[in-house]
């Protein structure tokens, strides 16, 4: 929330039942809930354009490395889940 404060852009955010939309750094919409939707007005600032070309490359690092990672991710939980059926059958 602080960087929406510096720079005014919006965040809406869906987590396990709690949902929270930001406007200009402040809160303008909260629920708790999994079967709710939440809604609010949000103001996009002007100023938005110049931020995305840095935002495109910082996402394309991103995106490099989490093919990688998530392929890592993905045997170490298939190796973790070999040993925990390992162990039970023993």
């Amino acid at each position: 929330m602080g960087r929406a404060r510096e720079n005014g852009v919006p965040i809406v955010e869906a987590n396990v039942g709690v949902n929270m939309i930001v406007s200009k750094g402040e809160v303008v919409a909260y629920k708790w809930g999994n079967d709710c939707i939440t809604t609010a007005e949000i103001e996009i600032p002007m100023n938005v354009g110049r931020f995305t070309e840095h935002a495109r490359e910082y996402e394309k690092q991103y995106l490099e490395l989490q093919g990688p990672e998530m392929n890592r991710r993905y045997h170490n939980t298939c190796f973790l889940r070999k040993e925990f059926i390992l162990q039970r059958q023993a």
